[in-house]
């Protein structure tokens, strides 16, 4: 039996937002830290990305479901398991242009905003 052997993982002291690649041509992963289950604040957050003119192009809320007793976290639901924060994909519509996009992550009052340039 050892003693005095403990394992920590170190919470995310605040809600911070973390987008890559930043300049993609498929794909990009939005990653929030400080969410969730295992982060200091408690709660969902929503993803929002607009275009340059300000239009919403995409809306990625993040949730969680249950299912059998067990918590499930959902595909790109951003939330935090456990271990470590659950990525985010999104892949723009064949519809949206190259161009330069506003990812919007908020928490309740607080909100951050990254910038991302997607390149077809």
């Amino acid at each position: 039996m050892f003693e005095g052997i403990y394992e920590s993982k170190q919470l995310p002291s605040r809600f911070e937002v973390l987008v890559k690649p930043n300049r993609f041509n498929a794909s990009v992963v939005i990653t929030c830290r400080g969410v969730g289950a295992t982060g200091r604040s408690q709660g969902q957050a929503e993803i929002e990305i607009f275009d340059i003119t300000g239009r919403l192009v995409a809306g990625l809320p993040f949730t969680r479901t249950e299912s059998g007793g067990d918590t499930d976290y959902c595909k790109n639901s951003g939330v935090d398991s456990v271990r470590e924060p659950t990525p985010l994909m999104w892949t723009p519509e064949k519809s949206v242009g190259s161009g330069v996009y506003i990812v919007r992550a908020t928490l309740g009052k607080k909100s951050i905003t990254k910038r991302v340039v997607y390149l077809k």
